[in-house]
């Protein structure tokens, strides 16, 4: 199995700890696009998720270059995520082969962090707790007229909170994408934290400010 073709036929994984949700802008400059990020051990990603693409992107330094479709990596944690492939493979390279380079590369460096990285489509993401089915955002329960808010839920999932997460390969108008399917034994309360705005110094206690979103950019640092 190498990157050409469908690479997610009759794909099915499962992965279990934290995750997050990061929204970004969508197709095009439209919209509101969200990207769950998983934190799986290296060895333990499927060699498909290690499939590769040429690079769409307008930065000349990744332009027509193969970048990884799901897998991103960073050596600090201050550092962007970045999704460059290895020099040395190709479309044709057996993901297997592609696999065992980035763990032989990636695995022994210290401070190397590694990232599975899931497109969500549609209109709204649940995830079912031990006391009900939450929604993590939806455009339908929570309108806000801002299109870059829109769909935001007033909470979000911890940094800590145990998520089962159940990926499955399937194809849109001869697209691959990944569906996903969240779950966990906890309760609601124990993994949802509400979205608190801060105080801005200097001006009156009826200002805020909200929270800034974690930057999801990656950087074309060659690193191969």
């Amino acid at each position: 199995m190498n990157s050409i073709g469908n690479v997610l036929t009759n794909f099915e994984w499962d992965y279990e700890g934290p995750i997050s949700i990061i929204r970004g802008t969508g197709y095009q400059g439209k919209g509101v696009s969200r990207t769950m990020f998983l934190t799986p051990k290296l060895a333990d990603i499927p060699e498909e998720l290690f499939a590769l693409k040429v690079s769409q992107s307008t930065n000349p330094a990744k332009a027509g270059k193969l970048v990884f479709k799901y897998f991103s990596f960073r050596f600090d944690e201050n550092a962007k995520y970045e999704n460059m492939a290895p020099s040395e493979v190709t479309l044709e390279t057996p993901l297997s082969e592609v696999k065992n380079l980035v763990v032989s590369k990636i695995g022994n460096i210290p401070n190397a962090q590694i990232s599975v990285n899931v497109n969500l489509h549609g209109s709204f993401t649940n995830v079912a707790c031990a006391d009900g089915t939450y929604a993590i955002y939806d455009t339908e329960k929570f309108k806000n007229p801002d299109p870059n808010k829109d769909g935001d839920a007033p909470y979000y999932i911890k940094g800590d909170a145990i998520i089962h997460v159940k990926l499955k390969g399937a194809v849109s108008q001869g697209n691959e994408y990944l569906q996903s399917t969240l779950s966990t034994t906890a309760s609601a309360d124990d993994i949802f934290q509400k979205v608190q705005a801060g105080k801005v110094w200097g001006e009156d206690d009826a200002a805020t400010s909200a929270a800034p979103s974690p930057s999801t950019d990656t950087a074309a640092t060659p690193v191969w």
